[in-house]
């Protein structure tokens, strides 16, 4: 009965060491706001890089307007190259030094979530979302963003990913009939490593001061690491002009 029992505890501790071994290094993020205009956009992602175990913060200055960085900005990177440093002293360090930019930018002002699709959630369309702006009245002025994958053909991922992907991304009001805006890969940005996947995460929704409407749009970046997948995550901003 023991030898029984001894096996079963084996069995499961292997196949726990298998999963684990398997995991990759999944970022999580925190939407830290927008400006009154809707132009300037800050969020952090975080972390324990897998192999390393080292704990980082990553903290970005987006211009919604023009999808760029914010001019005159770089994005705040900090890792803590010590195993036994904690996640919460990375972000402490990160948000210290992010802290001028944002006040200076004044993206300290937030809006709220039209899509949410965790990575843990296993049976949503992790390439399409449909969703109202309204919470009030959801069925109302409905859009829908839709995300299309193909392949990168990059020569720098040949050799380990040549399933390695790009994608385009469309925002449609599906009650006025009309795309607002497409974007489209044209190329395999070497920052962004050997992507194998992407996905839909959340649709961060914000109505500026003046009218305009902005759509942020989080992608899951899916790409090969040292003890499995990593995820990282790419904002798409899309800004609909009330002119």
């Amino acid at each position: 009965m023991f030898r029984i029992i001894r096996i079963i505890i084996i069995f499961v501790t292997l196949i726990m060491a298998q999963t684990i071994a398997q995991a990759g290094d999944a970022a999580l993020k925190r939407i830290m706001g927008f400006s009154p205009d809707g132009v300037y956009f800050t969020f952090e992602q975080y972390g324990i890089q897998d192999g390393s175990g080292f704990p980082y913060s990553e903290i970005f200055f987006i211009n919604a307007k023009n999808n760029t960085w914010v001019v005159g900005t770089e994005p705040i990177r900090v890792v803590l190259q010590d195993e036994t440093a904690s996640l919460a002293q990375a972000r402490a360090v990160a948000i210290a030094n992010a802290t001028p930019t944002i006040k200076r930018l004044n993206t300290t002002l937030h809006g709220f979530t039209l899509v949410s699709n965790p990575i843990t959630q296993l049976d949503t369309d992790k390439y399409n979302a449909r969703f109202g702006i309204h919470p009030s009245a959801p069925t109302n002025n409905q859009y829908k963003i839709k995300l299309t994958t193909k392949n990168a053909n990059s020569s720098k991922c040949n050799d380990f990913a040549p399933d390695a992907k790009i994608f385009e991304l469309e925002l449609t009001s599906l009650s006025a009939q009309y795309t607002f805006e497409t974007y489209v890969d044209t190329n395999l940005p070497t920052s962004r490593g050997c992507p194998i996947d992407y996905s839909i995460s959340d649709v961060h929704f914000f109505e500026a001061v003046n009218g305009d409407l902005v759509f942020m749009t989080f992608i899951n970046v899916m790409r090969y690491g040292f003890e499995g997948p990593d995820r990282r995550f790419m904002v798409i901003p899309f800004y609909v002009s009330n002119q």
